[in-house]
């Protein structure tokens, strides 16, 4: 769902993640999987405010509380991700 969000938005490029979600040990590198476009960074010590700052041009976080995730390749994920598109197409 949160893929399909930021596609949604139309946007390419850094993805960040606080939170308690950028704690989570799997969401981050789940969703690097299943973006097409973009980097996934987490940012766990800290919350929007400071992620909001860095995307508006402003003193960004430090670059060593930064974390740049891999994707996770899963076989078979980005077709059970298009098959879950196209059914919730189907209930539009």
């Amino acid at each position: 769902m949160t893929a399909q969000l930021i596609e949604s938005l139309g946007t390419a490029g850094e993805i960040f993640v606080d939170g308690p979600l950028a704690r989570n040990p799997l969401f981050a590198s789940l969703l690097g999987g299943c973006v097409p476009v973009g980097t996934v960074r987490t940012y766990p010590e800290g919350g929007g405010t400071r992620v909001a700052a860095h995307l508006a041009g402003l003193p960004s976080p430090a670059p060593e509380v930064l974390h740049n995730v891999p994707p996770l390749r899963i076989p078979g994920l980005l077709e059970y991700q298009a098959l879950w598109r196209h059914r919730l197409e189907e209930r539009k």
